[in-house]
């Protein structure tokens, strides 16, 4: 006899309507007994110590009047379960699921942060490939079930920390730099939007494969949002992903036998292909001129002309196709809420081409434009904001605040080394921008001698 643990759902019969726990009890109680039943005669005996009770239910106060019984065994009532890896709470907001990934996640990239510091360890292409091949699939794990739980403030709090940590880990940069600004220096694109991707690719695999069925039908809750009408909203306003199936399957089946015969040694040797066979190798510049190449491309510009014709044969669209439509749109919408709010400082010294070179820098020299992008510098006027004992003024002239505008375009005493990177000891820092690769500037700042230990930060 074999203890076994039954997850089953249930709902109320036809013609009852409204929220009523002892009639919900009274129905699953049956069902349960019907269940028990079938096990018994099965050589099977129902677990009461594995099995428990949630109802899924906004209501706060509610109880039943008896509790659930197996065997006279009571079955316990608790705010949540796990299915399949996907935590289930009774008010069905995903706080507890995305609670339960978040702190997943953070405990695998504090096992890789032993690894890697502010100057040293992994590359930062390493670091990166290992977030997004080891972390973001745990976070996208049934993601097209529980979408709707990244739509509110609390829960997109916690995945932006999640991804803040490893940003930082990638950069080295300071504990106080924008999450935003760094999300734009590493590529990646934030977890709400970028779960929402991988949420509707989910949905169409399973579209095109028939098992997506259509929302609910009946009244429509006005707290709860199904998550087959977020995915299927996200699809209705992509074009590529609304061709009609019929369309997408393949009108032609090629279904050939092939045999493949390879000869022995003895037989090459007993052939004389050295003689039988001349090879000549021949440069073509044009189809003008050459009879062969000619008629393919008349036969060709014909396949490409007789759309109308009625045998022509419909090939379904790549599934490729779509991801990359999905993937413009979540740059699209990216791009968008960033220009609502971004940080002051990155967004005036921002390039769109260094992000080209950015990750294929050294660990030291990443985290060193990080600083230069962000204005978050190991420089005196930032390390004062962090309550640090020390003058704002610069460490070199002590005329201005230690900033970077200060170090690149105004301290005295670093005109030479600005005539020899930037070709004048006169300049601005919208010249330099524009000028000048970000490689430069990151060895000019680290030539100047102005940043301090990143082990004083890190204390």
């Amino acid at each position: 006899m074999a203890l076994v643990s039954v997850v089953t759902a249930l709902k109320l019969p036809s013609g009852r309507q409204g929220f009523d726990a002892d009639t919900l009890r009274e129905v699953t109680q049956k069902s349960l007994n019907s269940i028990n039943a079938w096990c018994k005669k099965s050589g099977l005996k129902l677990s009461h110590l594995k099995s428990h009770c949630v109802m899924f239910t906004n209501r706060k106060s509610w109880s039943f009047d008896q509790p659930l019984k197996v065997d006279g065994a009571e079955i316990n009532v608790l705010n949540s379960t796990k299915f399949l890896g996907l935590t289930l709470d009774s008010k069905l907001n995903w706080n507890e699921h995305i609670d339960n990934l978040c702190k997943k996640t953070k405990c695998i990239l504090m096992q890789c942060r032993r690894a890697v510091g502010p100057t040293w360890g992994f590359k930062p292409a390493t670091m990166r490939w290992v977030y997004n091949a080891m972390v973001k699939p745990v976070l996208s794990y049934w993601s097209t079930i529980w979408i709707n739980g990244t739509k509110t403030k609390r829960n997109q709090t916690l995945l932006n920390g999640v991804q803040r940590l490893a940003n930082v880990i990638i950069t080295g940069a300071l504990p106080t730099t924008p999450g935003t600004a760094l999300d734009v220096i590493t590529g990646t694109p934030p977890l709400d939007l970028w779960l929402s991707e991988e949420a509707a690719k989910g949905a169409l695999r399973l579209r095109d494969l028939g098992h997506w069925l259509p929302p609910p039908a009946g009244r429509p809750s006005t707290r709860l949002t199904s998550h087959i009408s977020t995915n299927d909203r996200l699809l209705r306003d992509i074009p590529e992903c609304n061709i009609i199936r019929e369309e997408r399957t393949p009108a032609l089946s090629i279904d050939q036998t092939f045999q493949v015969e390879i000869p022995t040694k003895e037989t090459y040797q007993e052939a004389d292909y050295e003689q039988a066979n001349n090879v000549l190798l021949r440069w073509i510049p044009a189809h003008k001129g050459h009879e062969g190449n000619e008629t393919a491309d008349r036969l060709a510009k014909n396949g490409a002309n007789n759309c109308d014709e009625p045998e022509l044969v419909k090939l379904p669209i790549p599934c490729g196709v779509c991801y990359a439509a999905l993937r413009r749109k979540t740059l699209s919408d990216w791009c968008r809420t960033f220009a609502v709010c971004p940080p002051k400082v990155f967004y005036t010294m921002w390039r769109d081409r260094f992000s080209r070179g950015l990750l294929k820098m050294g660990k030291r020299d990443l985290r060193v434009a990080t600083q230069i992008l962000t204005g978050y510098t190991e420089l005196n006027y930032h390390l004062r904001k962090l309550n640090r004992d020390i003058a704002p003024t610069c460490s070199l002239c002590q005329e201005e605040n230690e900033t970077v505008e200060h170090v690149l375009t105004r301290c005295p005493l670093l005109w030479e080394l600005r005539v020899e990177l930037f070709d004048s000891h006169v300049t601005t820092i919208s010249a330099i921008l524009e000028r000048f690769d970000i490689t430069q500037l990151v060895k000019f700042m680290i030539r100047s001698g102005t940043l301090k230990s990143p082990d004083m930060i890190n204390d």
